[in-house]
């Protein structure tokens, strides 16, 4: 009986020691997107963003205010907001 409940403390201990390991794996994760979120805001308060890309010309722009979604060449209706897009493409 001392061996299983020996067994029983180790399976214990490696999963304790698991969970500690992917806690902390985790809460890196968190930190390293946290801290890429605050260098881009601060990065877009500053101005120091390059210019925006045009969109390609065969792209279908939603003509909608507030959306301007850029969707595909083929497309019918806006993937965002589905307001219909012009007949004539760009």
């Amino acid at each position: 009986m001392l061996l299983a409940d020996g067994a029983i403390v180790v399976w214990l201990f490696v999963v304790f020691v698991v969970g500690l390991l992917g806690f902390f794996w985790v809460l890196a994760t968190l930190i390293v997107r946290a801290l890429t979120w605050a260098a881009a805001a601060i990065a877009g308060l500053l101005g120091l963003r390059g210019p925006a890309a045009e969109p390609p010309a065969s792209a279908r722009v939603c003509p909608r205010a507030g959306c301007y979604h850029v969707n595909r060449p083929d497309a019918r209706y806006c993937a965002r907001c589905g307001a219909p897009l012009p007949a004539g493409g760009a």
